[in-house]
């Protein structure tokens, strides 16, 4: 174990890392340097791009195919590089300039992205196309990932890595969050074939931005260690740092949340974005996208928002109806309520009167959200409502109540206070009555 750790430190140690005991660096020490700071958002961008061709391939390819084993392959044709080619395409970024190398990713996406612009626009394209695209930005990931972590050894120095490598994966991370939500506006607002188009202009920064710099010509150094650059040369220093239970819990929680997860749910959200049964269902998978982009925001400023003692916007109780398992409508209202600045108490499917009036008492919400999705179901809404004008509860509380086979007349037969449409209706309405409520309070 310790002649594998000895390895990695001298492996770290050549790339200009300084090991050291004790000692505290400046929080984003590494965002003091100029060209860090602009590699970050040039690099933030271009995984925000990445993300964007994606959502936006993934719902043409749904309205145009309707094949689970395509959106199947698109998982597979991004993971399976990354996968088989990383070792040989990290030791492509050590031998060769990354500057270059990253360069070449970038117009492999800005080739694949005008590719599909093309197709669309001309409503020419076939399975095998999609194939393809998908196999070449598949491989434009891979071939960016090493060379973008060299460059910031070149760009910050040895003092200032940690921090640097802690930024770039943040920036990342920032992009693919954000992706989906800035694709599904531009898919919106331009159209898939446009979105595309000016999805490649976010790609340019980062691409120009490489020509200038000093940074990433890559030289062999006397004495350095010269490593073969396959599978044999990783499987062997897998084996020297098996004992250093820290490395390999991080390779192995990074391999299994991959297998599990990936982006595997981008492919599948134009389905699921059907599934809601709305008239509209490209509307429906932007919102659900914003959503998502909301929901992972709001995971990260949760904590923040409660140590500085900030209230939330009110409090919300929502579920489906007993009889009714369907729950892709209730989670979008609670995924976009949330992301409005709402605390919502989820109470998921198949939800009885006993069960709504229990989690009133408990946690005292503003609104009450009853979802359906079934006309059989639907009037268990009344029943709910009933229940809460027996116990005199009935003015206590807002009640919303949403589902594809509802409508405004049916709300109001009800006795709701209203009938929300979608979930961006829902977060508008909910807002909305609590601020006339506490108006009139006052």
């Amino acid at each position: 174990m310790q002649q594998g750790v000895r390895r990695v430190t001298a492996l770290l140690q050549f790339r200009g890392v300084k090991i050291t005991q004790n000692g505290s660096k400046p929080s984003f020490a590494a965002l003091r340097h100029g060209d860090f700071r602009i590699y970050l958002v040039a690099t933030s961008a271009a995984m925000m791009a990445d993300n964007i061709e994606h959502v936006i391939s993934y719902w043409v390819m749904f309205e145009q195919f309707r094949s689970p084993a395509l959106a199947g392959f698109a998982v597979l044709s991004h993971w399976l590089p990354f996968l088989f080619l990383s070792v040989y395409f990290g030791a492509l970024a050590d031998r060769f300039d990354s500057r270059r190398i990253i360069q070449i990713a970038m117009l492999l996406y800005m080739g694949v992205s005008l590719a599909w612009a093309v197709l669309f626009y001309t409503e020419t394209i076939e399975v095998w196309h999609a194939a393809v695209l998908l196999v070449i930005h598949g491989i434009a990931g891979v071939l960016w990932a090493p060379a973008s972590q060299l460059l910031i050894h070149d760009i910050v120095g040895r003092d200032n890595l940690v921090s640097a490598v802690r930024l770039n994966a943040t920036g990342r991370q920032f992009g693919v969050f954000l992706g989906p939500a800035v694709g599904g506006g531009l898919m919106l607002a331009l159209g898939p074939a446009a979105g595309l188009i000016a999805n490649v202009l976010i790609y340019l920064p980062l691409t120009w931005w490489l020509w200038k710099v000093p940074y990433g010509a890559r030289h062999h150094r006397a004495g350095a260690p010269v490593t073969g650059g396959g599978f044999g040369d990783a499987l062997k220093v897998m084996r020297e740092v098996s004992g250093n239970r820290t490395i390999l819990s991080m390779i192995l929680l990074a391999g299994i949340s991959s297998l599990l997860v990936g982006n595997a749910f981008l492919a599948q959200m134009p389905e699921y974005a059907h599934d809601l049964g709305t008239e509209k269902a490209d509307f429906s998978y932007a919102v659900l996208l914003a959503a998502n982009a909301m929901k992972a925001a709001m995971a990260v400023l949760k904590p923040i928002l409660a140590e500085t003692g900030a209230e939330p916007v009110g409090k919300m109780v929502i579920g489906t109806v007993k009889g009714d398992i369907h729950d892709i409508g209730k989670n979008l209202v609670g995924m976009m309520l949330e992301g409005a600045g709402f605390e919502v108490v989820d109470l998921g499917i198949n939800t009885d009167a006993d069960k709504f009036l229990a989690a009133l008492d408990e946690h005292k919400p503003d609104i009450l959200g009853m979802s359906a999705l079934l006309t059989t179901t639907m009037p268990y809404m009344k029943v709910v409502i009933q229940a809460l004008k027996d116990r005199g509860m009935r003015e206590d509380y807002i009640v919303l109540v949403g589902g594809a086979p509802l409508n405004e007349e049916f709300g109001l037969a009800v006795g709701a206070d209203a009938y929300c449409r979608d979930a961006g209706v829902a977060a508008e309405t909910a807002r909305r009555l609590i601020d006339e409520r506490r108006a009139r309070v006052a």
